[in-house]
């Protein structure tokens, strides 16, 4: 009878045992399968930050490179980058387009406000472009020897660079999102 005792113990235990290497087996394969699933949801989410990233690259390189035109127009008196602020502007224009045709519908009040702040931006260049002081002070400068009224380094430093720290920390708060 203890032989009996015996063989039913070891039969409970033996089962218990495969029991547990059952439930791991499947447990693991589970796992596995939950993993897999994971995976391709942060490969998603992986290529949705990376393409983030470079809509926002292309954002700030796009208003630094209006920044180096508006520079050279109003600081360096350079009349030749009339037409680069417009065509730089009108690259960020499109780039702001292009980032908020591919952002979600949460981000659209940032990009409204990105949109707003950039005219603001434009308005400030547009002015000094369509009163072509510019110009004028450089046709003055070459008459008059080189007395001007106009300090393109004050005017960047009061009027053009508020905005352009506006349309920066907007573009941020864009990329944070």
């Amino acid at each position: 009878q203890i032989v009996k005792i015996m063989t039913g113990i070891r039969k409970r235990v033996t089962v218990g045992f495969l029991s547990i290497v059952v439930l791991l087996f499947f447990s693991g394969l589970v796992s596995l399968f939950e993993l897999n699933n994971m995976s391709g949801d942060i490969d998603s989410i992986l290529s949705s930050n990376r393409r983030s990233i470079e809509l926002s690259e292309n954002l700030l390189d796009a208003i630094r490179e209006y920044d180096r035109a508006v520079i050279n127009y109003a600081v360096f008196r350079d009349s030749m980058y009339t037409d680069s602020c417009r065509v730089c502007y009108e690259n960020f224009s499109s780039k702001i387009a292009q980032a908020q045709s591919q952002a979600t519908k949460s981000a659209a009040p940032l990009f409204d406000s990105l949109q707003m702040v950039a005219s603001q931006l434009r308005d400030v260049v547009d002015d000094l472009r369509k009163n072509r002081r510019i110009e004028n002070l450089l046709k003055l400068d070459n008459m008059s020897g080189g007395a001007l009224s106009f300090d393109g380094r004050t005017w960047y430093d009061r009027r053009y660079l508020p905005a352009y720290n506006a349309a920066s920390s907007s573009i941020m708060r864009v990329m944070s999102h």
